[in-house]
């Protein structure tokens, strides 16, 4: 990937994956950045910078203005698409970056019309990734593209998606997804835990087995035992039905997160 001066690591995988020469939407553009390198590559002919607060927008604004691309991108003041032209003339492809998961799917969720409309979709939620994969799954796209990027200490998943009928590549896409589904079930996962798989690991990164990938696997199952030896020990001082409960169902969920994590790792290994 060639770098992109003034971007971090993370939203040059953002950028990375914008397909050229289409109108683009960034929601939640923050200082403008990608909106702004967009246009300077040549990615994007035009560009919407949106924020919901005037603050943010009036940030974006002032940026935008430093470099000279006032012409090229169109700061709008909405809360997600609401007053994003999204259509034959207007936006095809819609990028939400450094929000949460749920934000991101009600982003998605608010708009039926203008989402079906877009081709692509550029993603990166910072929580709760497998709440968007699934969302897309059951709303008519399909996952074409994926980046795992580690930045001082976090991973953070980057996803192109697009509509099933719109992209090029997104009946590829579809293909190598039922491959993958195959690959898992015949290594031993089940049908329940290949669908927890693809939606919290991605469908690409592990199709492509991407190194990184088995560094955030190993990472989750440590993360995970160190924080099941902390219930361990919370459970220990308990005092209370209710307090105990609640530790019991949160060393369950993971429990099963560390044995998805392990047996997708040892998959990968395997390959």
């Amino acid at each position: 990937m060639e770098r992109m001066t003034g971007l971090s690591a993370r939203l040059e995988a953002v950028a990375h994956l914008v397909p050229d020469g289409l109108p683009a939407a960034d929601i939640g553009c923050d200082h403008g950045y990608v909106a702004i390198r967009l246009i300077q590559r040549g990615i994007c002919p035009y560009v919407y910078a949106v924020e919901v607060r005037p603050g943010p927008l009036a940030r974006a604004k002032e940026h935008i203005m430093q470099a000279g691309l006032f012409k090229q991108i169109t700061p709008v003041l909405s809360d997600g698409l609401t007053n994003v032209p999204v259509g034959p003339d207007g936006v095809k492809t819609m990028i939400a970056a450094g929000m949460g998961g749920r934000l991101t799917v009600r982003i998605l969720s608010d708009h039926p019309g203008k989402t079906a409309a877009l081709s692509y979709l550029i993603l990166e939620p910072q929580s709760e990734v497998w709440l968007v994969r699934g969302w897309l799954m059951e709303h008519g796209f399909v996952i074409t593209k994926e980046d795992l990027v580690l930045e001082e200490g976090k991973y953070y998943p980057v996803i192109q998606a697009a509509g099933k009928e719109k992209a090029a590549g997104a009946k590829e896409a579809a293909a190598r997804q039922e491959r993958l589904v195959r690959r898992l079930t015949a290594a031993g996962l089940s049908a329940q835990e290949t669908a927890r798989a693809i939606r919290c690991f991605g469908p690409c990164l592990l199709y492509e087995n991407q190194p990184i990938l088995n560094s955030f696997l190993q990472h989750t199952i440590e993360k995970n035992d160190a924080l099941l030896k902390r219930l361990a020990d919370a459970a220990g001082g308990a005092r209370t039905a209710y307090g105990s409960g609640r530790i019991d169902r949160r060393k369950s969920q993971l429990m099963q997160e560390r044995i998805l994590a392990e047996k997708t790792r040892r998959f990968l290994q395997s390959e």
